[in-house]
């Protein structure tokens, strides 16, 4: 009898922390109607007019965003060691604007470490991130340490980690 007791509270506990976890997984099992937000930082009224359209579900771009450093979030593309803390608040205002009106988020970003956005370098390619390791590890860390922040903000449901270019061959 006890140990159809502990099987029980155990079997109720895994259901628990698997219920929570796949809330927001749950979230794509149907299709949604999206946009994408890229440059500046959306304002309140965006979002509600976003919802007003009947957008439940927002890429953001937040590459271009006012920042602290070289780069928004990253710091520097060169060499990426925390995130930023004031570009990082601005981005979980954002969030919490589009968790007001009901809006999910799904971050992403067109600079990484290794790889700066073209239009951020001068036009010119950064492929530094397909040649060497160590931004590959930053790169990881990077979007590591963002996950993690942000792992218990109900308005992301998602993350768009690819960098999208590939280098081209010689």
């Amino acid at each position: 009898m006890l140990k159809l007791l502990v099987a029980l509270v155990l079997l109720l506990v895994c259901a628990d922390v698997l219920t929570a976890k796949e809330s927001k997984i749950s979230f794509w099992n149907k299709q949604h109607r999206g946009a994408n937000y890229h440059n500046i930082v959306p304002t309140k009224d965006w979002w509600l007019a976003a919802k007003e359209a009947g957008i439940n579900v927002a890429r953001l771009f937040p590459n271009n965003w006012q920042k602290q450093e070289r780069d928004f979030l990253i710091g520097n593309a060169d060499n990426y060691e925390k995130l930023n803390e004031q570009d990082f608040q601005k981005l979980k205002e954002v969030l919490n604007q589009a968790q007001s009106v009901g809006i999910k988020v799904v971050i992403t970003t067109v600079s990484l470490p290794g790889s700066r956005w073209l239009q951020q370098n001068d036009d010119k390619d950064d492929v530094r991130l397909w040649r060497d390791v160590n931004y590959h590890n930053q790169a990881a860390s990077f979007w590591r340490d963002l996950a993690f922040r942000l792992k218990d903000h109900p308005a992301v449901v998602g993350y768009n980690i690819c960098e999208s270019r590939v280098e081209k061959a010689d």
